[in-house]
């Protein structure tokens, strides 16, 4: 995809290995002191074929870069992007990831990078061409698993993960008697070649990470209140209960209180953890 460079920035195509039709990437830098939000950085996430949008900021030291992973649909609109609005005055870099595949992206990049393990290593080599001082990770819901998960294999400084599932495989599905999204998890088991990429608490527990990873979650979803309990009795794994149920983070918009949640992650850890 290729937009007409204009006063507030220029939209430029970020070619990753495709072997399928469309554009699977694109890069936008914007002009010094420019808005973070503007038409060019609209054209690039409304691009249907498009997976991966990255927002690069010019600056002379190395930033941080905030990866947002988009969840779910609704099941007429296309995959969202998320977190674009929130994150336009942070400072950093940014990147925007959407699951075309709806399968809590097992599918990885569809016609880019299929699967989980591929996604993985072309996310890295998008977030290494930027050169940043750290890499955090944020989604929710669907996009919260997917910023675990990549965030664990990836390496990555700082996860925030609001109302993530442990685990979509049957079995965690049957204990939890959780019929939510049967369509799209039946996808991801489907697609998924790791089981391990589908039960983030087996992943964790056997995998060492040395970032900082936070779970939000609505107190009042009993779900997500288990998925977080069992996340949270592994070590290096946060949790923080909000009012509310599986959409709290609607509310946490709302107050405002989504804001500082952000920006903390984008600075590090005292003692220089994460």
């Amino acid at each position: 995809m290729q937009a007409p460079a204009g006063p507030r920035g220029s939209l430029l195509p970020w070619h990753g290995p495709s072997r399928g039709p469309g554009t699977p990437h694109s890069t936008m830098t914007p002009a010094p002191g420019a808005p973070r939000d503007h038409p060019a950085l609209d054209a690039a996430l409304a691009d249907p074929g498009c997976a991966l949008v990255v927002d690069r900021v010019d600056a002379d030291r190395p930033l941080p870069v905030m990866v947002a992973f988009g969840g779910l649909s609704n099941g007429t609109d296309a995959a969202p992007y998320e977190f674009v609005r929130q994150t336009g005055s942070l400072g950093v870099h940014r990147v925007f990831v959407r699951d075309l595949g709806q399968c809590w992206y097992q599918r990885g990049f569809p016609g880019t990078a299929d699967g989980v393990d591929a996604a993985v290593a072309e996310l890295t080599r998008v977030l290494d061409g930027l050169e940043p001082s750290r890499r955090i990770l944020v989604g929710n819901s669907s996009g919260a698993f997917a910023a675990v998960l990549f965030g664990v294999l990836g390496g990555a400084d700082e996860v925030v993960a609001f109302a993530p599932l442990s685990a979509v495989t049957r079995r965690s599905r049957l204990v939890s008697r959780d019929r939510r999204w049967s369509a799209q998890v039946r996808a991801a088991r489907r697609a998924g070649t790791d089981r391990s990429h589908l039960d983030l608490e087996r992943l964790l527990a056997r995998t060492t990470h040395p970032g900082r990873i936070t779970v939000h979650y609505g107190e009042r979803d009993p779900s997500d209140s288990r998925s977080a309990e069992r996340l949270g009795r592994l070590p290096g794994i946060g949790v923080v209960a909000h009012p509310g149920g599986h959409l709290f983070i609607r509310k946490l918009r709302e107050s405002g209180d989504l804001q500082p949640i952000l920006e903390a992650a984008v600075r590090p850890a005292p003692g220089g953890v994460g």
